[in-house]
């Protein structure tokens, strides 16, 4: 069963957890087209997962569609769990993959909206 907690609450564990603060990043899209962007994190006793849609992202190794067919995801889990969900990286795995650095250097090339 998942237990529902504040943002706050969620950047507070994971900064805890980290040893280190974070800083939280949201999409500045007021009403999103399509599926919302954003961080889904789920725990087990085993480990994590983190996934985020991704909409400069296509399909690749390290890529799979939502439930939906059209939302790529990208997905960041513990050692435990790479194996239990589709095409799930550590995070110094996708931190480390050429095709994820090709995507964020293509977004940090984009001009920023206004």
């Amino acid at each position: 069963m998942f237990k529902e907690a504040s943002v706050d609450a969620l950047i507070a564990e994971l900064s805890d957890g980290l040893g280190r603060s974070i800083e939280p990043r949201y999409d500045p899209v007021p009403s999103p087209e399509g599926s919302p962007v954003g961080y889904y994190y789920f725990t087990e006793h085993d480990g994590y997962i983190l996934w985020t849609p991704c909409k400069l992202c296509e399909i690749s190794k390290i890529s799979t569609y939502l439930m939906d067919g059209h939302t790529v995801t990208l997905n960041i889990a513990s050692d435990v769990m790479v194996g239990k969900i589709p095409k799930a990286q550590t995070q110094e795995d996708m931190l480390n993959n050429s095709t994820y650095q090709k995507w964020v250097s293509d977004f940090e090339k984009m001009p920023a909206e206004e």
